[in-house]
């Protein structure tokens, strides 16, 4: 009998794909894990541990093709870090379209001024109280 703790992870589908797509979905995972490790930089641009996963989604490219751009964060496209990574390492991508790349900066433009302003309205809220 299996253990009821693992029922998740084995009704999980990832856990039934084959290696190639297993391969990809843990690429995906670690450009995320990238952006995460770049947000946690002391400078918030790079870091030791930014270095760690370019290495190992590095080694995991070798082995399958690239990540392709839909499953990359879009801060890491909206910058070109993807871009250079792929190119510094000699792998030619198809890249999202300039339009697309203009459209998500200023979608998280839009973003961020909704942010600052909703922390400006607790403030004034806090300062009430």
């Amino acid at each position: 009998m299996t253990d009821p703790r693992w029922a998740r992870v084995l009704a999980n589908p990832v856990v039934r794909m084959n290696w190639e797509t297993a391969v990809h979905h843990e690429m995906a995972c670690l450009w995320n894990d990238l952006a995460e490790a770049r947000d946690r930089a002391i400078n918030h641009v790079w870091s030791i541990e930014c270095d760690s996963f370019v290495e190992r989604i590095i080694t995991l490219c070798r082995l399958v093709e690239p990540t392709k751009w839909g499953d990359i964060p879009d801060t890491l496209l909206i910058d070109g870090t993807w871009q250079a990574i792929m190119s510094d390492f000699g792998f030619h991508v198809a890249t999202p379209p300039p339009g697309l790349l203009e459209e998500m900066r200023e979608d998280r433009r839009r973003r961020a001024e909704i942010v600052a302003e909703q922390i400006e309205r607790l403030r004034g809220h806090n300062a009430k109280h």
